[in-house]
């Protein structure tokens, strides 16, 4: 039987054999009565960075979640159903849950931040600090260099002729909070609008100001860690992936919550 690793939103009513990874958002449970015969069942609501559908469990199916909690990374095999809602997960007879990944991220909200795993935030994009977005990283690994006297130095591959990459800081807010945040390569290239060969370019010419001056603020959802910056003695949510707004699952989030 082969099965087929996809995304949430790639995921269509008749599909079989399909094979999903994503977090749990909320898992909700309800007794229920139909025709004199008592059963339970199970509404586990699942999301990946494209988008959120529910995995329904009935009678005793629903202990193949026990001990699993709201921002638990998951891996589910089954076949897609439709129902009134929309598309749903099902296990069917060869179904399998399983605890997929470490440290996986779930919706928070700024003040709520620690730091013990990944999260995931709806927050807008106040402010970026202007400074030279780049630096070297190896054309062989793209880890970061040292520079040790007229040479870069990679960890892995030693002494390399640099690559570039662009990092950038700023601030995040979501209302009950802001903090400083960082963004490294194609995240930072998302917000400025520009790739780093391009950045460069406009530096050059133009100087740092006009790169951040077309730089895309506003609302996001971020997905990183907090960890602190021991340089600076200060906490930073380090963000790996940028998404925009998807009305929809936002919908979604709030009302199944």
């Amino acid at each position: 039987m082969e099965l087929k690793r996809l995304c949430i939103q790639n995921l269509i009513p008749g599909m079989q054999n399909i094979d999903i990874v994503g977090n749990i958002l909320r898992i909700s449970k309800r007794s229920f009565k139909k025709d004199g015969v008592e059963g339970q069942v199970c509404s586990v609501f699942l999301g990946d960075d494209t988008g959120t559908i529910r995995l329904v469990l009935w009678n005793e199916e629903i202990s193949k979640v026990d001990g699993f909690n709201q921002g638990d990374g998951i891996r589910i095999t089954g076949f897609v159903k439709q129902d009134n809602f929309g598309p749903q997960i099902r296990l069917g007879r060869f179904g399998v849950i399983e605890r997929y990944g470490i440290g996986a991220k779930r919706r928070a909200y700024i003040n709520e931040l620690s730091e013990e795993g990944s999260y995931e935030i709806r927050a807008a994009l106040l402010h970026i600090f202007e400074s030279s977005p780049f630096y070297e990283i190896c054309p062989k690994c793209n880890n970061s260099l040292k520079e040790d006297e007229s040479n870069y130095v990679c960890s892995k591959d030693g002494v390399v002729e640099p690559d570039y990459a662009m990092r950038i800081t700023g601030i995040i807010d979501d209302g009950t909070g802001s903090i400083r945040c960082v963004m490294f390569k194609d995240q930072a290239e998302k917000i400025l609008g520009h790739n780093v060969s391009q950045a460069k370019d406009i530096v050059l010419r133009k100087g740092v100001s006009e790169l951040f001056g077309k730089a895309k603020y506003g609302e996001y959802v971020f997905s990183g860690k907090l960890k602190q910056n021991k340089f600076f003695d200060r906490m930073e949510f380090v963000i790996n992936s940028v998404k925009e707004i998807d009305v929809k699952e936002e919908i979604f989030l709030l009302t199944n919550n």
